[in-house]
């Protein structure tokens, strides 16, 4: 039974000292995942708010087009390419509004950023 006992006690002794190895690497590293967190954000924001503005150029040329259809008036396509691509730039503007948004929360106040982005992953 002395001898079970002592591998049980040099088993909870190395699972007491991985333990402690495992929290002082967390509260070594916590603090560079938290800004790695926000780095990330600022870049992910920034890179959706350059797509979304893209696709507004590139619509905007779609839009050019219908407007020279229109001039040479063909009008049903002409319009229906205009009135299409202007209800897409408006949808692409909430984009670039909302990631915007993103971005600045993740500048301004990373600390705000990293608590909803926590609280996004609990829930």
């Amino acid at each position: 039974m002395s001898a079970e006992a002592d591998k049980i006690r040099e088993s909870l002794a190395s699972l007491l000292e991985y333990t402690e190895q495992a929290v002082e690497f967390s509260k070594d590293q916590a603090p560079l995942v938290a800004q790695e967190i926000i780095h990330w954000g600022i870049a992910s924001n920034a890179a959706w708010v350059l797509a979304w503005v893209a696709a507004i150029v590139a619509l905007s040329f779609v839009f050019r087009a219908g407007r020279r259809a229109h001039a040479k008036n063909d009008l049903s396509m002409g319009d229906l390419v205009m009135f299409l691509s202007v209800l897409a730039i408006g949808g692409c503007s909430l984009g670039v509004m909302s990631s915007l948004g993103g971005f600045i929360k993740a500048v301004v106040a990373p600390r705000l950023y990293l608590i909803e982005y926590i609280g996004r992953l609990l829930s």
